[in-house]
């Protein structure tokens, strides 16, 4: 295998100036507390400015689907903060770009990471990183906003194992050539039929 196609890694140059929205909101205070779920209004949103890494976070969003504010961070930041990586996250979700999930927890179970799915905001700009229309990204739909908590839990079961493997493949010093997820098998082998004998 010789080509790598990782398309979560962060990009070597700032995004476009269409990419990047301009510093806008109230200053961020020291007392500032974001609610984890629900976006505030215009009036209390605070100021961000668009970064490489918050493209990476986007990319990663759009590759994976549905990706946990853990698994971002070992794919992203494995020997940083999570406070900093969090502290992105929230103002990607508060600024439209990203769409935060609480995965189901049963009473006596510890706090879960909150999951992630790229918003029409962020896809836009992935699209415009991509050079495509929204509607062409290959792993986005506006679907993946909606999804169940059965399947919510079977993605991020498959991002475990795809990002051990990639862990894996290069701790041996080799690269992925490409990685098809189950969207993109449907797609391509939807007219196949399968015989069963019994």
């Amino acid at each position: 295998m010789s080509k790598e196609v990782i398309v979560y890694q962060a990009p070597s140059s700032s995004p476009t100036n269409s990419e990047a929205p301009k510093r806008a909101g109230r200053p961020v205070g020291a007392r500032d507390r974001l609610p984890r779920t629900k976006r505030v209004t215009a009036d209390k949103l605070p100021a961000m400015q668009f970064t490489p890494r918050d493209m990476s976070i986007l990319l990663a969003a759009y590759a994976y689907r549905t990706i946990s504010s853990t698994q971002l961070k070992q794919i992203l930041a494995p020997d940083a903060a999570r406070t900093r990586l969090n502290q992105r996250l929230s103002l990607l979700f508060q600024h439209g770009y990203l769409l935060r999930i609480e995965q189901p927890q049963g009473l006596s179970e510890p706090r879960k990471p909150y999951v992630y799915v790229l918003d029409r905001k962020g896809a836009a700009v992935v699209a415009e990183h991509q050079g495509v229309a929204p509607h062409d990204l290959e792993h986005w739909s506006p679907k993946d906003r909606h999804v169940k908590p059965l399947f919510l839990e079977h993605h991020l079961y498959i991002n475990d194992v795809r990002i051990a493997l990639l862990q894996s493949i290069a701790a041996h010093g080799f690269t992925l050539e490409a990685w098809h997820d189950e969207r993109t098998l449907k797609r391509n082998h939807k007219d196949e039929v399968v015989g069963i004998r019994a």
